[in-house]
């Protein structure tokens, strides 16, 4: 399992004008809680905090400035509104004798040759599984093999092999991906095609009628163009 180091320093001021200002200043707030001890309010650069995530390590060494080293695990991570920037951490304190619950991403390698033979559809229902397991047995993730995988064939989590020491709370029967056959092109309906709608049946004698009637409105409208012409002597104008 792979760590990572965590400093911090701890957080006399707490409240959200107070959060918002350390937030100006690329900042976490956070907090340091678990077995049975007093909250701790920390701050970590975001940067660094960041780029430790982006080792994938699921414990961390935290270290706070005048105070003992501990082993804590990312509890909850809170974004802003648009998903992009982290704005508060919760973080776990562990003891490495103790079983903890987490969830363990779900990775897939290889290319079914269900798709690439047979032009089925990969599926992934499950992205994440839940097990049980000592602090220094978490998996990193779980990566599963699809290359094997023909048409209406799956990998449920029962098929998963699974480390020793570590126990997956999912359900065995739980899907993890599958390829599904491929789609036939009369269920492709066309963007255009489904913006117009479905097409009206023609009615016999109506696009006749149509015709006749645009044919009398022009004759009607080159008749209105032309000159009366003058009555004779003696006969009376109609």
């Amino acid at each position: 399992m792979v760590e990572a180091v965590i400093k911090a320093q701890e957080r006399k001021d707490s409240g959200t004008r107070a959060n918002r200002k350390l937030r100006q200043q690329g900042i976490i707030p956070g907090v340091v809680y678990g077995h049975g001890q007093e909250g701790l309010s920390i701050a970590v650069n975001g940067h660094d905090f960041v780029k430790a995530l982006h080792t994938r390590a699921r414990m961390f060494d935290l270290k706070v400035e005048g105070r003992p080293d501990e082993k804590v695990l990312v509890k909850d991570l809170q974004y802003d509104t648009y998903g992009d920037e982290i704005i508060h951490v919760d973080l776990l304190r562990v003891d490495l004798t103790e079983m903890v619950e987490v969830t363990v991403p779900v990775v897939l390698a290889g290319h079914p040759v269900g798709v690439t033979l047979a032009k089925g559809v990969l599926d992934q229902p499950l992205h994440e599984l839940r097990v049980r397991c000592l602090p220094l047995n978490i998996p990193n993730e779980f990566r599963v093999s699809v290359a094997h995988l023909e048409i209406d064939m799956m990998v449920s989590v029962k098929d998963l092999v699974v480390p020793e020491g570590v126990t997956v709370l999912n359900i065995p029967e739980q899907v993890v991906a599958m390829v599904h056959p491929p789609i036939a092109e009369e269920e492709l309906v066309p963007a255009t095609e489904a913006a117009e709608g479905p097409v009206e049946p023609e009615v016999i004698g109506v696009k006749e009628r149509e015709e006749a009637a645009a044919a009398a409105e022009a004759e009607a409208a080159a008749g209105k163009g032309e000159k009366k012409p003058k009555a004779e002597k003696g006969e009376k104008e109609a």
